[in-house]
């Protein structure tokens, strides 16, 4: 599996590049749904707090009112994640293309 990114013709290696393209995004979309969930239940939170006018959480719910805590948590895991699969796949790439190649 690893030297099909380097073998065959023009039209697998497209597909080959495809597929780690969806991969990829598919990384991505897994991240940005942790996201969208995480603001959905704070929003939730926050607007329960408002609605039964819980002053005591008032903290909680200025906490609740900012995404934008939310999103710079998530958008590096997304990335690092995402970095941390193409350094794992370029590396069994090039071991394999180092193992197929005729030894010395």
């Amino acid at each position: 599996m690893a030297s099909d990114a380097l073998s065959g013709d023009v039209w697998q290696r497209l597909s080959w590049a495809i597929r780690e393209g969806v991969v990829i995004t598919g990384i991505f979309v897994f991240w940005l749904t942790i996201a969208l969930v995480l603001v959905t239940g704070l929003s939730l939170v926050a607007f329960l707090i408002q609605t039964l006018r819980l002053d005591p959480l008032r903290f909680v719910y200025e906490f609740a009112q900012r995404a934008d805590v939310v999103w710079s948590a998530v958008l590096p895991f997304a990335g690092a994640t995402a970095g941390i699969y193409t350094l794992a796949r370029v590396g069994t790439i090039l071991i394999g293309q180092y193992q197929s190649t005729p030894g010395e």
